[in-house]
């Protein structure tokens, strides 16, 4: 069995808490964040509706730290998407190099970040 967390809109925790959530957003927020806890890596998806492939972002660091962030090319886009951040921190190291993210065209985001040498 995985161990999973889970982020909706009223802000609780879903699952067994495997990481813990650093909320720093604007004014848009994700509609969901779930993590898994797999053999060897972390996966973590998200909802961010609205926006395209190149308006998402992803970065990570070796210490465990997803960095997400969304920025409409349209500020004033008619279904008020406004930018946000959001700060995931997993609970072990994982490897930046190998971390990968894909943003499908409806708007669901996928995220694999191995874990670090030292975490193996």
């Amino acid at each position: 069995m995985n161990m999973f967390w889970s982020h909706n809109l009223n802000h609780e925790i879903i699952g067994y808490k495997v990481a813990m959530l650093v909320n720093s957003l604007l004014s848009f927020e994700l509609k969901l964040l779930i993590a898994f806890l797999q053999k060897d890596c972390f996966e973590v998806y998200a909802l961010v509706p609205g926006l395209l492939r190149e308006e998402v972002h992803v970065q990570s660091d070796p210490a465990g730290r997803l960095v997400i962030t969304g920025d409409p090319e349209q500020p004033d886009n008619p279904w008020g998407i406004t930018p946000f951040k959001k700060v995931v921190n997993l609970p072990s190291r994982i490897d930046p190099h190998q971390t990968s993210a894909v943003v499908t065209l409806h708007g669901q985001l996928f995220v694999r970040a191995p874990f670090g040498q030292s975490d193996m």
